[in-house]
């Protein structure tokens, strides 16, 4: 009885995947794609700390050294967030206990779940966040002036 439900639930998540995999290439117009979406495995939380840190200078124009223990911080958190999606990915979200007598929720989702939780608090206190860059008005970096863009690509060297 219950294999069947646990063979359709897995069944919808995968359903679910291909959906998004067949809408991946128009959200990648507008947003890229985590590279480590596909394969978790590839997931490097020292790029993803110099990606923060970037991406913090490039919309603030500055970062206080103390921030590196929070883009630290938020770098273990969704490599938790990551390590936690890779067990569900095969355990599964619903899993038997009492020996095959009862489905529940696979307890690794709670962790996941917290990461989330963590993640999205820890990106509101480096105001990186969506919602906290649209409250502070926030350009992208994107949208930023020639003359700030110049500036970042950093010193020309003429020869």
């Amino acid at each position: 009885m219950y294999d069947n439900l646990i063979n359709e639930i897995k069944q919808r998540q995968l359903d679910r995947q291909e959906q998004f995999t067949e809408n991946e290439s128009e959200a990648v117009k507008k947003i890229p794609i985590a590279s480590w979406l596909h394969d978790p495995d590839s997931f490097n939380k020292e790029q993803f700390c110099k990606e923060t840190i970037e991406f913090l200078f490039a919309i603030y124009s500055n970062a206080a050294d103390i921030d590196k223990h929070l883009v630290a911080m938020l770098a273990d958190t969704l490599e938790t967030y990551i390590e936690c999606k890779k067990v569900l990915d095969k355990q599964g979200y619903v899993i038997e206990f009492n020996d095959g007598k009862t489905l529940g929720t696979n307890p690794i989702y709670k962790t996941m779940d917290n990461a989330v939780s963590s993640y999205i608090s820890q990106t509101n206190e480096l105001q990186i966040s969506l919602k906290a860059r649209v409250k502070n008005g926030v350009k992208e970096p994107t949208e930023m002036d020639e003359s700030i863009k110049k500036l970042m690509r950093g010193p020309e060297i003429y020869r």
